[in-house]
């Protein structure tokens, strides 16, 4: 199948050829540790519990390998960054949805067609009403890199209220394998929808494959895993932080 192909990509599309980031990219492909300190002004390695609080306020992204960084990481980012507190998200906040919902599917006024697919990071333009029985609460989103909205999500209330983060920790723990389970009967109870979604402030490597940032940092919380970390790294363009 590839003996021939169509097309072959030979040009880095994201960083300079000389961008620091890009060169550690290479280093880590060839099976090389990701080394501490300063690297030019694009590239910065030091432990994690040296990043200052602001550097996460300023980052397009933040990346790390495991579900229960990445809860800690928006929890982090929500209540010591921005000062919010509560179980729900607020106006203005950073999301992701963890499940596609092609019913939602929308054209803007360039023709770019968007779904509200799994991995998309949207920000809350609007809240609506909690629905107890449901356990779902109307929510407005948009995608701020084409200006969609999508304005009429059923979002699950127990992503939040549960603290989850996608449908992987439910088989972390055998105690959520029946809430799981009852979410999706509820679906067909209730004959809708019921979008999964939660916050999007950092996000696993899994869910930003393919996505494109300028800045961002990088927690590294699994070791000698190559393919995740030089996955994580060619996500940003500009400027890098990564914690290790």
């Amino acid at each position: 199948l590839l003996d021939k192909p169509d097309f072959v990509l030979t040009k880095t599309m994201r960083q300079s050829l000389d961008n620091p980031i890009l060169l550690l990219a290479t280093e880590i492909r060839s099976g090389k540790q990701i080394p501490y300190g300063s690297h030019g002004s694009e590239l910065l390695v030091v432990p994690r519990n040296q990043i200052p609080l602001d550097v996460y306020g300023m980052a397009d992204q933040l990346v790390a390998t495991t579900n229960r960084t990445v809860s800690e990481l928006n929890n982090l980012v929500r209540k010591e960054v921005y000062g919010l507190d509560g179980v729900y998200p607020f106006v203005g906040e950073k999301l992701m949805i963890l499940k596609n919902n092609w019913g939602q599917t929308k054209i803007n006024k360039d023709g770019i067609e968007l779904s509200p697919v799994n991995g998309l990071s949207v920000l809350v333009k609007d809240i609506g009403e909690y629905d107890p029985v449901t356990r779902t609460f109307k929510v407005k989103v948009e995608d701020p890199s084409t200006g969609i909205t999508f304005d009429t999500m059923n979002a699950d209330a127990v992503y939040f209220e549960e603290g989850l983060r996608s449908d992987d920790v439910f088989y972390e723990d055998k105690s959520y394998k029946k809430l799981l389970f009852s979410r999706k009967t509820k679906e067909d109870t209730i004959g809708f929808l019921i979008d999964k979604m939660t916050y999007g402030y950092c996000a696993t490597t899994y869910k930003v494959q393919g996505s494109e940032f300028k800045t961002g940092v990088y927690i590294k919380d699994r070791w000698n895993c190559p393919n995740e970390d030089y996955t994580s790294v060619t996500r940003f363009s500009e400027s890098l932080v990564i914690g290790l």
